[in-house]
């Protein structure tokens, strides 16, 4: 009563009582009484218990509630048989307030698990959203959700970066909050609670399994978002034009550069307009571009290359079209006007004035008096562009320029309080004095090792020569001196520590201290060597004269003669990385990308009189992960040639042994301006005919390697002849058992025959193991007793040899 114990047990022995006392199923004390107190006290408990006193045999249980010193308890009492005797057991209980805060804590924990449960719920459709659009966005229609809320084209990749680190971060610290809740229960529980502590553990091993999985989700749908492509430059249905001179400055990015707005363009411009997605695109659609033709204001330029950088250098609306011409993969031509080409208004000119001090640096002047008709005009620096540094027409900056920096403009009109600029010049000492460009080589047996240099380097003679090239590779800077007049730098060798886009930068300083900067961002693909070649065979025979470049994988077969039929076989081709095992070989007969066939060795017919082309694109899969595929293409090169007599003889026979029937095709043979009106065979054993240019029969019965020979005669009687291997085999002396039963009651006729069994056989013998024989080829015989027979054939050939054959044959009894 005193709450000192909660569980009460009263056993009786032999000669005494135990009185247990327990507190949270633990023994807290024990003493014994004599059997005489035990009844008073057994007594007592019945009539308190309201249970039958006289009931002393069956089992009896009561439960009732008691209030001792205003503490509400619930006392169960128990009492079982044993023996001569009966077992006492009492249990009490808090109640009333206990039962409220029991309640109460029940409808928080369900409240808690129920807010949990809906926002880790939340949390996984906002999963599914970002996962869906991150892992599908593929054009600019895939993302305008995002627009439509207000999202600048430029920021959807941010913004999903930011949204994926909210919702992963708030969704890991969810579960680790529930993995170490679990762990501690399962660290804390008793073992005595084998249950509970079960389950605990259970559920903490779940929620580190899904916290590991929701963080490698993380990881891979961030690495995804950094790889989206810039929706911006998308937008203009695969057309960009950029402002060249923030196109190639370090300092600014290429949505920094990207020119959206074409009207009222203020002097000097540069502009590069960048179609390699729209070529891309066309591409998909199996046309390959031969050429661009620009008409800029009737000025026509003609290029191959889908970039074009143009200096618009006077005030005036220029129109711009593009038409382009496009061969299909029939290599059908074809010509196609280029829609959506911005017109370039340029309404303003804002004249630059450069003076060059003794030391090489400059100062400038930039004069705006042509955009004095408009209201005002703000100068802003770089050092403070939120507070304008001149107002007046003609800007003095009061600084030498040596190095690269912003000058912006902004003309105040009825936007009181704009705050984007309206152009921007980027002013530097050595703004033209060198150019160049970065070409690179990558190693042969290292895909990862690259060779960079700086080549067709321009640079005036009177600025002096190359002192330092500065080339930062992986955040890696690379000094390298060179001393000589204006010609290529010496070679840096690279190796990239992963696979992707890089970029690539170096910086040139000449010996007048000017210095300059490029970018380039190359691929960096994952590469596998093959450790074997493709074998060409003409009529059976391979090939010698293959060249084939490892550096480039190009193969160039020549002087194939026209109407030849060329087998090319992949038997052989391995990956030297022996991880990756060959998937597909999709062929690509006339270089037109369309797939031919796929995976198997190809024929081809050289029957034009035209160069041909052949591409071989190989799939390498990685053993372990099946998502890692690694492309190889390979291309053929094959150059024809028409010779004045080319013979040519076909042979397929039916079967490689005799006795067989052979077919012989000679129809692709050809003498130059002589049409042939004889076909003569020796086929070599002691036969010669005259047939026609396809033989279709001719039996050879011997085992021989036989040297047919064709000769043709032509409508002037010249004769001309070609020769060709034949090699028959002998079948291999076989004898071969076959039956109509394999398991038969006694009495029932099976046969045996030998059909299969080689030919040219001089006499049978069949032991059918019960002292019966028979010498017919394909005997009919029946058993009289159930048994396992052993059953042999042997054959007496015709060239003395003996061959033998067994078979077992069950016999049972006739049911």
């Amino acid at each position: 009563m005193k709450n000192k114990y909660d569980f009460v047990v009263v056993h009786p022995k032999n000669e005494f009582v135990e009185i247990k006392f327990k507190k949270e199923d633990v023994i807290k004390e024990k003493f014994f009484i004599r059997n005489n107190e035990y009844n008073s006290i057994l007594l007592n408990s019945k009539k308190i218990s309201k249970l039958k006193i006289e009931e002393i045999w069956k089992e009896q249980k009561w439960e009732w509630e008691y209030k001792f010193k205003n503490i509400n308890l619930k006392i169960i009492s128990k009492i079982v048989p044993w023996e001569s005797w009966e077992i006492l057991y009492l249990k009490a209980k808090k109640i009333d307030s206990q039962i409220k805060k029991q309640k109460s804590w029940i409808s928080i924990k369900w409240a808690l698990s129920f807010l949990s449960a809906s926002l880790l719920l939340s949390l996984i459709i906002w999963w599914a959203f970002i996962t869906f659009i991150v892992f599908n966005a593929k054009t600019v229609d895939d993302v305008r959700f995002f627009q439509n809320l207000w999202i600048n084209l430029n920021d959807i990749n941010n913004f999903l970066l930011t949204l994926s680190w909210v919702v992963f971060s708030i969704t890991i610290f969810i579960l680790t909050i529930f993995l170490i809740i679990f762990w501690f229960k399962a660290l804390l529980t008793k073992k005595q609670y084998k249950r509970k502590k079960t389950v605990s553990s259970i559920m903490a091993i779940f929620f580190l399994v899904i916290t590991f999985i929701t963080w490698v989700l993380w990881m891979k749908v961030d690495a995804t978002i950094r790889n989206l492509p810039n929706w911006q430059e998308m937008a203009r249905w695969n057309i960009q034009v950029y402002d060249n001179t923030l196109l190639i400055s370090p300092n600014f990015s290429r949505e920094s550069a990207l020119i959206t707005d074409f009207n009222n363009i203020i002097w000097p411009i540069e502009i590069k307009y960048d179609l390699n997605f729209f070529k891309k695109s066309e591409e998909r659609l199996w046309f390959k571009i031969d050429k661009f033709i620009w008409n800029i204001n009737w000025e026509i330029i003609e290029t191959v290359n889908p970039e074009l950088i143009y200096n618009f250098d006077e005030k005036w609306n220029f129109e711009v079209s593009l038409t382009v011409f496009q061969s299909d993969r029939l290599w059908n031509q074809r010509e196609k006007v280029v829609t959506n080409i911005p017109n370039i208004n340029i309404s303003n000119i804002v004249e630059i004035k450069e003076t060059t001090l003794p030391n090489w640096w400059r100062t400038i002047v930039l004069d705006w008096s042509d955009l004095s008709r408009l209201w005002k005009l703000e100068w802003f620096i770089q050092e403070n562009p939120e507070t304008p540094a001149f107002i007046w027409e003609v800007f003095r900056p009061s600084k030498i320029y040596f190095q690269e920096e912003v000058i912006w403009l902004r003309i105040v009109d009825n936007f009181w309080n704009k705050k984007w600029m309206d152009k921007l010049f980027l002013i530097s000492w050595n703004k033209s004095e060198i150019s160049w460009e970065i070409v690179y080589e990558v190693s042969i047996n290292n895909d990862l090792e690259y060779s960079f240099r700086v080549d067709n380097i321009k640079n005036e003679f009177w600025e002096g020569f190359i002192e330092k090239y500065i080339w930062n590779i992986e955040d890696k800077i690379i000094n390298e001196k060179w001393q000589i007049w204006d010609t290529s730098s010496p070679t840096v060798k690279h190796i990239f520590k992963n696979y992707g886009p890089q970029n690539i930068s170096v910086t040139l300083e000449n010996s007048s201290w000017n210095r300059t900067t490029i970018s380039k961002v190359i691929d960096v693909p994952k590469r596998i060597n093959l450790d074997s070649n493709l074998i060409f065979s003409i009529n059976n025979t391979n090939l010698e004269k293959v060249e084939f470049k490892k550096e480039t994988k190009e193969y160039f077969l020549y002087d194939i003669s026209v109407n030849t039929t060329l087998s090319i076989n992949w038997s052989r081709i391995r990956s030297t990385n022996s991880l990756y095992t060959l998937k597909d070989i999709l062929w690509d007969i006339w270089n037109n990308w369309n797939i031919d066939k796929k995976w198997k060795s190809i024929e081809l017919e050289i029957n034009k009189p035209i160069n041909y082309t052949v591409v071989a694109n190989y799939e390498f899969v990685h053993r372990r992960n099946s998502e890692d595929i690694v492309k190889v293409t390979e291309y053929i090169y094959i150059e024809w040639i028409e010779k004045e007599v080319n013979l040519v003889l076909n042979i397929k026979p039916e079967s490689e042994y005799v006795p067989t029937l052979v077919w012989f095709d000679a129809s692709l043979s050809y003498v130059k301006n002589d049409p042939i009106v004889k076909y003569i065979y020796d086929y070599w054993n002691w036969i010669t005919e005259e047939r026609d240019a396809i033989n279709r029969s001719h039996l050879y019965t011997e085992a021989w390697i036989y040297d047919i020979k064709l000769t043709v005669v032509t409508q002037s009687w010249k004769k001309y002849s070609t020769s060709k291997k034949l090699v028959l085999k002998k079948k291999p002396d076989v004898a071969k058992i076959t039956t109509s039963l394999s398991k038969a009651p006694v009495w029932q006729d099976i046969s045996f025959i030998s059909a299969e069994s080689v030919w040219n056989i001089r006499s049978y013998h069949w032991d059918f193991w019960d002292w019966w024989f028979s010498t017919q080829p394909n005997p009919s015989y029946s058993y009289s007793k159930p048994w396992i027979y052993d059953v042999k054939l042997t054959l007496y050939l015709n060239n003395w040899n003996v061959v033998t054959d067994n078979i077992k044959m069950e016999i049972t009894e006739r049911k």
